[in-house]
């Protein structure tokens, strides 16, 4: 009889061995490790501290905020740090919450778009009409200097509404459904507007004590806006950065920060510096669809510049479309007939106390061909013309004059 026998299948395995490390280099290993980490922690933290160190000179001081409401694409503010008795590192942290702050309040103040909680802005007063209204103080000032200059350019809200659209298409096709200048149907839809908005009687801003508005817009006016589903009775359109920048720089003198210069990029500055440093501003013309430096404007201390053009700076220049026709359509449209206007290709206007706001209200109506009367009484200007520089100010403040321009005073 035979034995049963069971066959093993399973693999072999070697018999474990014990194998003894040596632990005499791990302690070393350890210290170099901790060593690594912290010179590791060391660089990113040095790192850091010279994101954030400022150094004394001249920065451009950026808009910081996790919000996007804020209009510091606009503008370039420029600051020589270190000048006054703090460190450049602190000063550029209190110039950048201070602008920071300041370039979201005037979007939101401006904004003829949306409405925001305790916001009384333009978009709330389009919304608002024929109610008093309680506004900020640098809406009510806007309000105060266009009464003053009796200017209608600010009533031409629902010509800019449909008018904006140029900027945004390339072709003549696109741009003839809102151009005035070729298109007769929409030309005499922006002058049936232009009847109203010129109308005192039928829209205008009372102003009350306390900061109060009313939008007063009649009737007829009324039942037109909406038969037309038009939703914007006012909007400072161009005209907005002059008192925007006006405000910033309240802002900035009133905290005591005045060792800069601050520029929008459709042709308003103020310098705040009144120390005495010469300053240079830059004048351009546009010949053969090219844009260039034409000469410099020399000046030194507080000064307001307000310059108008109807050219483009860049490619990308937001409030100006080079039109297949070859004509440059600008945000400048007449109170007269609603059609582009500019009687000089450039023209400048400084002071050292009228605000680019008032600036503004003045030159504007001459610019924009509205009136032919033009006395710079206390302020001054220059433009060119052929190859020109027409100037007011007799100290002739100019340098690096190109070669083909030759200066010309103005004669009364």
């Amino acid at each position: 009889m035979k034995k049963n026998t069971v066959r093993d299948n399973r693999p072999y395995v070697r018999p474990v061995e014990r194998i003894e490390l040596d632990e005499s280099h791990l302690k070393g290993r350890f210290i170099l490790f901790a060593a690594l980490i912290l010179i590791a922690a060391v660089s990113i933290l040095y790192g850091i501290i010279n994101l954030t160190r400022a150094s004394a000179g001249w920065t451009e001081i950026k808009v910081e905020t996790s919000s996007q409401i804020n209009c510091g694409d606009d503008f370039t503010f420029i600051y020589d740090l270190g000048r006054g008795e703090l460190s450049p590192t602190a000063e550029k942290k209190q110039l950048t919450v201070l602008y920071s702050s300041a370039c979201e309040e005037a979007y939101r103040q401006f904004d003829v778009i949306d409405i925001y909680d305790g916001v009384n802005n333009v978009a709330y007063l389009n919304q608002h009409i024929n109610e008093i209204v309680t506004v900020d103080d640098v809406l009510y000032d806007a309000f105060r200097q266009i009464n003053e200059h009796d200017s209608r350019y600010l009533f031409l809200g629902p010509v800019y509404e449909r008018y904006d659209y140029v900027f945004f298409y390339h072709t003549d096709e696109d741009i003839a459904d809102y151009d005035p200048n070729v298109n007769e149907t929409v030309h005499q839809e922006y002058l049936d507007i232009l009847a109203y908005a010129c109308d005192p009687e039928c829209i205008s801003i009372e102003l009350f004590e306390g900061n109060r508005v009313r939008l007063n817009v009649s009737d007829d006016y009324r039942k037109y806006m909406e038969d037309n589903s038009y939703r914007n009775y006012i909007d400072f359109y161009w005209m907005k950065n002059a008192f925007i920048v006006d405000y910033l720089a309240e802002r900035l003198i009133s905290s005591g920060f005045t060792s800069g210069s601050i520029s929008s990029d459709d042709g308003f500055s103020i310098c705040l510096d009144d120390s005495g440093l010469d300053y240079r501003y830059n004048i351009y013309d546009y010949v053969d669809e090219a844009c260039y430096q034409a000469a410099v404007f020399n000046y030194s201390g507080r000064m307001h510049i307000v310059t108008l053009k109807d050219f483009p700076m860049y490619q990308d220049d937001r409030y100006y479309n080079a039109a297949g026709t070859g004509k440059i359509l600008t945000p400048y449209l007449s109170v007269i007939d609603a059609l582009n206007r500019s009687r000089f290709r450039t023209m400048t206007c400084y002071d050292r106390s009228m605000n680019c706001a008032g600036l503004l209200l003045e030159m504007a109506p001459y610019y924009l061909c509205d009136q032919d009367d033009f006395l710079t009484e206390g302020f001054d200007c220059f433009y060119i013309e052929d190859s020109q520089i027409f100037y007011s100010d007799q100290s002739v403040p100019f340098s690096d004059l190109y070669r083909t321009y030759t200066l010309k005073p103005i004669t009364k």
